[in-house]
């Protein structure tokens, strides 16, 4: 297993702040970030994750989802920020820094990277998939909602701590 760290020297609040390029992990960092903001602006990480997921914008359907999943666990994003644990209730390092893995199956399926993005909440690292444009040699987002799955409770929420 290879990581790489992305480092954000700040985190991006608005669609314009986020491109995807020709370097995936930088891409998938951005899509951690731009899932991160839905914390203060919904709207905002909306539009952020249009501007990753280029030709295949998100529906009703992914709203919500993505709505859903963060009721109640607005912290949720932060835990993939390096440092962030339960303990300290998910506040990242800073710099803002996320590790994108890769293993010997990243690159097993032509035009896609499933990475793998670890998290201060979770016992094992969370997939997200980006897909290639040919034309272009540009990465986007392509699967994101593995990231979104439960982790451990913050130490301020936990009613047994």
């Amino acid at each position: 297993m290879d990581a790489k760290t992305v480092v954000l020297p700040s985190l991006p609040q608005t669609a314009a702040e986020v491109a995807v390029g020709a370097d995936a992990h930088k891409v998938a960092a951005l899509a951690v970030a731009a899932l991160a903001r839905y914390e203060q602006s919904p709207e905002d990480a909306h539009a952020m994750l249009n501007a990753l997921l280029g030709p295949r914008p998100l529906n009703g359907i992914d709203k919500q989802f993505i709505k859903d999943r963060f009721r109640g666990k607005m912290y949720l994003m932060r835990s993939y920020f390096q440092g962030a644990t339960p303990n300290n209730n998910y506040t990242p390092n800073k710099p803002y820094a996320v590790e994108v893995q890769t293993n010997p199956y990243t690159y097993d399926v032509e035009g896609y990277a499933r990475f793998l993005i670890p998290s201060g909440g979770a016992d094992t690292p969370r997939p997200l998939t980006l897909r290639k444009k040919a034309s272009t040699g540009e990465w986007f987002l392509w699967d994101y909602k593995a990231l979104l799955t439960g982790i451990r409770v913050p130490v301020a929420d936990d009613p047994w701590a």
